[in-house]
């Protein structure tokens, strides 16, 4: 194939790969956390809108998180998911044309193993899920094309008589931004050292190896600045500016962003992940398939070891350079899932290792056909038998995950508009239990092979109650196990309407899976479900299922079931064999009686300095240190307590309260030591400045008024009182130390001055005008001034190792 005609064969491929992915472009469903855009209102733009924000940006994602935020813009209905995912076929097709265009005019490829590489690597089960799973837009397709774009731009500024520093900085600048939204992939960025690692000859590999050496260590390095920058920089600044983002939990170690070194761990993660990647295309449709690709592998490796032997011409020491050069990106490709604390598999993480594997089997391919006598025949007929393997894995893997997933919306869809809308304030889904299987076979790994396996079916019934006109809070969407329906004949009439999703009709034939997809809730056995909560906050109560009964449990009690005769004798717990009887007896209590109403229970602890209680149906927030007493009237008027009607206002109004008030109104607390030789404290919502030496007695009722104590209103007042004072007070006789070893000189108060004696000069406190003459010595009206003056003379490391205290002491 010429290299002008490789265009028209891109586009036939292009065309396949379109037609593979047509039922994605006419079927109606979304899959998994898709659903979740119907939870917040993703019309109006904002960074922590998608209820996931929070987590990217605590694991080191910023820019996903927010990317992700504008990407979820355009859709607003179940239609529009439609456009999300042709829009991800868009980016896929045009990162396989740069893909090829870079291998075939960079490093002259020939145009047919180049179609054919980019054909495997596009097809692969990762990518196909970056297109379909429309949260995976932005981390997966859109984060490789970046990769793509900023590779060409660096690769750009080295071809030509004089590099183009501008190209390669602005490449290298891209790609540090895909950093920031999924750093797995954009080490897509390798791939291409590893292709010509692989594909290049000597003589191309000798004029290259330098720029390829390059291309490998700048992005390492980069990857290493943006793990330290993240951790330490990026994120604890933005946790500050945003308390969402500083009151996550991270739900797992598998998201730590740490390293890990359990080597027991390791090893179970580094064999999942060779037989996952080896698997390629097939994608454990055939289980043992990744031993046929490894034996390909090998066969050509023991091959290409043979005629190094038979012919000397070809012994080289590029030769052994290129192998080792392979093997550590090899390493490094799996180093994203390897390196982390609690490392797990999934076809979203592995793409760049599977892309890496894809780029060793075409390899071991090329090898074998040159091995055979050279014939057009031979290679166009692997060129067509592998792209009909490819391409047919890919039709079949589309296919049946798409058909389950459009059959599951069907079902609930059609299951909803059965119901009275308009009389009804809660839909109760029988849910499956962990991961079971239910089709015949397996699909994508992420799910445990299932079609929507911990698919949000509150998110998905929610999308279709708003095609109803019925927004999200309208309303509850409740869970059960399926296998409760085994408990009691009678206990489903008492949650009508209710969805059994073991009957959704997916690619098998009901009842021989009794599991549909999960997991919505726990992993019980049928006999033994454990406590199902079935409604939360039912005028005070939780309704629990458990055993034969349900159960009434006041909302504060701490709940054991393990002996259930004492569970009867506390004090307002009730049960009952239905939910209706007990809904009934919840009613009848009157609320000054409610032991559920009445008691307070703690909803969030250390909320800004806070922590958030509800009690008698209001939501009240109490300072750190306080004990309230709700007996008490005037609670509501005690210093720093907030309440409002729901959890959202009241978290609202305690961020607007400043951060020193929040946190000292019941204890004193340390803000800033040694500034001028006052120390900053502040104490029940005030601020204060007390002079170092003078004891803070807060038991005093007159501690304020002593002299050497000021306050202000905010830590800058107090400062600019402090500055006032200080250059008037001549008093001084005694030196008071304010700072040891800053950049080699030691602060020092005295006569009203501020000094700076290098470190190991011995100052003479006799003499005032001969010592703030020598040379070891730096005057100054107060310690910002001095510093300036010591920073001027200070070597320029000193001056790094000063930013980097600072933006430390910044960060704490």
């Amino acid at each position: 194939m010429s290299n002008d005609k490789w265009l028209r064969y891109f586009w036939i491929l292009s065309s396949l790969i379109f037609l593979i992915y047509l039922p994605a472009f006419i079927l109606d469903f979304g899959i998994h956390n898709d659903y979740m855009i119907w939870s917040y209102e993703n019309q109006k733009f904002s960074i922590l809108g998608f209820p996931e924000s929070s987590h990217l940006i605590y694991i080191g994602r910023p820019l996903g998180a927010l990317l992700l935020n504008l990407h979820f813009i355009i859709f607003s209905g179940i239609k529009s998911l439609i456009i999300g995912r042709f829009i991800g076929y868009l980016t896929l097709i045009l990162s396989f044309f740069l893909f090829c265009r870079i291998i075939i005019t960079h490093y002259q490829s020939p145009p047919l193993r180049s179609l054919l590489i980019g054909l495997g690597i596009f097809t692969l089960p990762s990518v196909i899920l970056y297109v379909i799973w429309l949260c995976n837009y932005i981390p997966g397709i859109f984060t490789i094309l970046l990769s793509i774009i900023a590779y060409y731009l660096v690769n750009k500024g080295y071809i030509g008589k004089k590099i183009s520093i501008y190209l390669i900085v602005s490449g290298y600048f891209l790609f540090f931004l895909s950093l920031l939204i999924y750093p797995p992939v954009s080490l897509f960025f390798l791939t291409f050292p590893f292709f010509v690692t692989l594909f290049s000859d000597t003589k191309m590999w000798i004029e290259n190896r330098r720029k390829i050496f390059h291309q490998t260590i700048i992005p390492l390095i980069l990857l290493g600045f943006y793990f330290f920058a993240a951790k330490y920089i990026i994120t604890p600044l933005i946790k500050k500016i945003l308390p969402e983002v500083n009151n996550y939990k991270i739900p797992t170690t598998n998201y730590e962003f740490t390293v890990g070194i359990n080597f027991k761990e390791k090893y179970e993660v580094i064999k999942e992940l060779f037989s996952t990647t080896f698997n390629l295309w097939s994608s454990n449709y055939i289980p043992n398939f990744f031993w046929l690709i490894l034996l390909i592998i090998l066969i050509s490796l023991i091959v290409t070891g043979i005629n190094y032997y038979k012919h000397e011409k070809m012994r080289s020491k590029y030769s052994l350079e290129r192998v080792i050069f392979a093997i550590f990106l090899l390493g490094i490709s799996a180093m994203p899932v390897i390196a982390p604390k609690g490392g797990f598999i999934a076809y979203r993480i592995i793409l760049v290792p599977i892309v890496f594997v894809t780029i060793l089997f075409f390899w071991s391919v090329e090898i074998l056909l040159n091995n055979i006598k050279r014939n057009t025949i031979i290679v166009y007929s692997t060129f067509i038998f592998l792209t009909f393997i490819i391409l047919g894995f890919g039709a079949f893997r589309i296919y049946l995950y798409t058909d389950n997933a459009h059959r599951e919306y069907l079902f609930v869809k059609n299951s909803i508009s059965k119901m009275n809308l308009s009389s009804i304030n809660r839909i109760t889904f029988l849910a499956p239990e962990w991961g079971d299987r239910i089709v015949d076979y397996p699909l994508f790994y992420d799910f445990n092979y299932i079609g929507t396996n911990f698919a949000f079916m509150d998110g998905l019934a929610l999308c279709i109650l708003k095609q109803n006109g019925i927004t999200h809070n309208k309303i509850n969407i409740s869970y059960l196990p399926a296998s409760a329906r085994n408990l009691n004949k009678e206990f489903f009439r008492l949650f009508k309407p209710y969805i059994d999703m073991n009957i959704a009709g997916f690619q098998n034939k009901p009842p021989e899976f009794t599991i549909a997809m999960g997991p919505m809730c726990p992993n019980k056995n049928q006999n033994n479900i454990g406590a199902q909560l079935l409604i939360e906050d039912y005028n005070g109560y939780n309704i629990v299922l458990f055993g034969e009964n349900i159960w009434g449990i006041p909302q504060g009690l701490f709940t054991d079931f393990s002996d259930i005769s004492l569970l009867k004798k506390k004090n307002g717990v009730l049960w009952s064999g239905t939910v209706e009887k007990l809904m009934k007896d919840i009613d009848e209590i009157p609320p000054e009686k409610n032991s559920g109403l009445l008691a307070p229970r703690l909803i969030e602890k250390e909320f800004l300095g806070y922590n958030l209680v509800r009690v008698k149906g209001r939501f009240w927030g109490f300072p750190l240190g306080f004990k309230p007493d709700f007996k008490d009237p005037n609670l509501s008027q005690r210093e720093g307590v907030v309440n409002a009607s729901s959890i959202e206002e009241l978290k609202k109004n305690i961020a607007t309260i400043p951060e020193h008030i929040r946190n000292c109104l019941y204890g004193p607390r340390l803000l800033i030591e040694g500034f001028n030789s006052y120390n900053i404290v502040c104490f029940k919502g005030k601020l204060y400045g007390v002079k170092q030496g003078i004891p803070f007695d807060i038991a005093d009722p007159e501690f304020a008024k002593k002299k050497g104590i000021i306050s202000g209103t905010s830590i800058e007042n107090i400062k600019d009182i402090i500055e006032g004072i200080f250059p008037n007070d001549l008093n001084e006789s005694i030196p008071i130390l304010i700072e040891e070893g800053y950049n080699g000189y030691n602060i020092v108060r005295f006569k009203g001055k501020i000094l700076g004696f290098k470190q190991g000069f011995i100052p003479d406190y006799s003499n005032y005008n001969k010592l703030s003459q020598d040379k070891n010595v730096i005057v100054a009206q107060n310690k910002n001034e001095l510093k300036i003056k010591i920073d001027s003379i200070s070597p320029k490391s000193n001056r790094w190792r000063i930013w980097l205290k600072w933006l430390k002491d910044k960060i704490q």
